[in-house]
C-alpha cells in the first residue's frame, strides 16, 4: 500500500497499492467492496476521496498521465484531469464539497468539480506551489510554497497570505 484514505462514514477505506490497483475496502468486516483498476493507475502515487461515491487517483511518476476521477459505484473512471501546463504533482479533495485541488509545483492550484471533471477556477500564488491541503469540510484550501503559506475560500478569494521565513 502506497497510499490511503478513510471515507467520511468511517466504515469504508481506499488503498492504492503498487502494480495499479486501488481498493474500496469495508472497514468492519475488512472485505474489500469494489477492485479500481487501469494501467494508468500502476503509475499513480496518490488516492483521495472525493465524495461519497468517488475518489480520485493520481501525482503519476509519468508526466502525461492525467488524475482519474472514479466513480465507484461503477467501479470505472467518470472523469480525467489533466493540468493546462505540465503534469499534477500535488493532489488533494474535499469530500463533502466534492472538489479535487491538483498542483503542478508552478504558481496555481486548479479547482475541480468531482462531479463533472469540470475545471471551476485557478488559483495563484507569486511562487512555487509545493504543498495543498483542504481546509475544513471544503471551505477553502491552503497553498504553501518555499516561504509563504495562501489560503483561499472557496470561491477563490484570498483569505489570507503568510510569510513564514525559511
Amino acid at each position: 500500500i502506497i497510499d490511503l484514505q478513510v471515507f467520511p462514514d468511517g466504515d469504508r477505506l481506499v488503498t492504492l497499492g503498487i502494480g495499479g490497483r486501488a481498493v474500496i475496502w469495508d472497514i468492519g468486516s475488512g472485505e474489500a467492496l469494489r477492485l479500481l483498476s487501469t494501467d494508468a493507475l500502476a503509475r499513480h502515487t496518490h488516492v483521495r476521496v472525493a465524495g461519497e461515491d468517488a475518489v480520485v487517483t493520481g501525482v503519476s511518476l509519468a508526466p502525461e498521465d492525467p488524475a482519474i476521477i472514479w466513480n465507484i459505484t461503477a467501479a470505472a473512471p467518470a472523469h480525467r484531469i489533466s493540468q493546462p501546463h505540465g503534469w499534477i504533482r500535488l493532489l488533494e479533495a474535499s469530500c463533502s464539497s466534492q472538489i479535487v485541488f491538483t498542483s503542478g509545483w508552478d504558481e496555481s492550484v486548479f479547482v475541480w468539480s468531482a462531479e463533472s471533471g469540470h475545471l471551476e477556477r485557478v488559483l495563484t500564488a507569486p511562487s512555487m506551489i509545493t504543498s495543498v491541503r483542504v481546509i475544513g469540510h471544503g471551505s477553502g484550501v491552503v497553498g504553501s510554497t518555499v516561504d509563504r503559506v495562501g489560503v483561499w475560500d472557496r470561491t477563490g478569494k484570498v483569505r489570507g497570505d503568510v510569510y513564514v521565513g525559511t
